[in-house]
């Protein structure tokens, strides 16, 4: 056996051993690093939206509204509005089963890319005036 035990000894040590009822974990001591600078804090409402959230509803409104221009607009029937929605976001036209060419997509796509470009815009100038001052 090991340890210079007989079977014996060795048996009688596993008895008298007690067998713990659970595992128990053992927590690595975290180290604490000192900062020479204090950390800036930043406070967040619980139940409010984030600026992330509200930029992200903004561009979703700026890519939907001319959809719903269409849609709640006049129109004979929901296939000429449909026709409509059609020409707007695609530029092919379903009656003459033409591209009509840019003119419909600009008027379409330039509100959901100006708000792109502004709710992106803000965050990036607002990190550059934080880290200027």
């Amino acid at each position: 056996m090991r340890r210079g035990l007989t079977m014996a000894q060795a048996a009688k040590s596993w008895k008298n051993k007690a067998k713990p009822s659970r595992k128990r974990v053992v927590s690595k001591a975290k180290k604490k690093v000192k900062r020479k600078m204090a950390k800036k804090r930043t406070y967040r409402r619980k139940n409010g939206f984030s600026q992330a959230k509200m930029f992200g509803l903004v561009r979703k409104l700026a890519l939907v509204a001319p959809a719903l221009g269409v849609a709640l607009g006049e129109g004979s029937s929901p296939k000429d509005k449909f026709d409509r929605g059609v020409l707007a976001y695609t530029g092919y036209n379903m009656a003459t089963q033409k591209f009509d060419g840019m003119a419909p997509l600009k008027n379409t796509y330039t509100p959901f890319l100006a708000a792109t470009l502004i709710t992106a815009g803000i965050p990036k100038i607002a990190g550059f005036v934080k880290g200027v001052i």
